[in-house]
């Protein structure tokens, strides 16, 4: 069950997810044209914290639902697909490292790529 505060995280970032519409849709050719996220959306997604919204607290991220992963991935692919599969994968292969146990070196070599998106 979930409590208020994650209630209200939830929408927080879906509202964060929401304000980025018209800054996804000013791009959608370009992304279908150079087939990757261009550096200005990325540094955007980056600058909201979209790329940790399942990551625990203790690692620096939002340890959202995962009901709300989802509405917030639909919200994005209702103005890009690409965008939304990016964000999707990144924060699923985020929390992987995470979810190791403690002391597991294989999760402790692969955390550090985490830190290029914050």
């Amino acid at each position: 069950m979930m409590d208020v505060e994650q209630i209200a995280r939830g929408a927080e970032y879906f509202a964060r997810a929401r304000a980025l519409g018209p800054a996804i849709d000013a791009v959608a050719a370009q992304i279908e044209g150079l087939r990757q996220l261009p550096d200005g959306l990325f540094s955007a997604l980056v600058g909201q914290d979209l790329f940790r919204l399942v990551l625990p607290h203790e690692y620096g991220g939002a340890e959202l639902a995962p009901l709300d992963l989802l509405r917030i991935l639909e919200q994005v692919g209702s103005h890009d697909a690409s965008v939304a599969w990016c964000l999707g994968q990144n924060n699923i292969c985020a929390v992987v490292p995470a979810r190791r146990p403690p002391g597991d070196r294989v999760g402790a070599r692969r955390a550090p790529w985490m830190a290029a998106i914050g």
